[in-house]
């Protein structure tokens, strides 16, 4: 019974590091081409909050596995490498998101330098 109980999980644990493999090829992409533009940027902000969610899901998971299995390395090391592979992936994708955050504070800073610098130049005029 307990070994049916782990083969269940084990293909529910799949599944979300499935999920997790076609972010990481969506971040890849964003990553490899020039800077996103804002539209992937907010494909991305969308598709990070369910990858997000994913690591509850995984962990709830992983820990009924853990419990129920006889090979608590195996189960740890199978923990150690998807936490280290998720961890990774969220750094990255959380890099790309700032790209975001810099060019909004970067617009109004180059705004209102062009501007002053137009105002110092008019003033020199006279």
């Amino acid at each position: 019974m307990a070994e049916e109980k782990i083969q269940k999980l084990i293909k529910l644990r799949s599944s979300i590091k499935s999920k997790v493999t076609i972010f990481n090829k969506y971040v890849k992409v964003l990553q490899s081409g020039g800077p996103p533009s804002d539209l992937q940027l907010l494909d991305l902000e969308g598709r990070f909050k369910k990858f997000d969610a994913l690591y509850a899901q995984y962990d709830e998971l992983q820990s009924q596995i853990e419990v129920l299995s006889d090979d608590s390395d195996a189960q740890e090391l199978e923990r150690e490498e998807f936490e280290g592979q998720y961890h990774s992936l969220a750094a990255a994708a959380r890099s790309v998101l700032g790209a975001r955050l810099a060019r909004q504070c970067e617009q109004p800073l180059n705004r209102s330098l062009s501007s002053y610098e137009d105002a110092s130049l008019q003033q020199t005029d006279f």
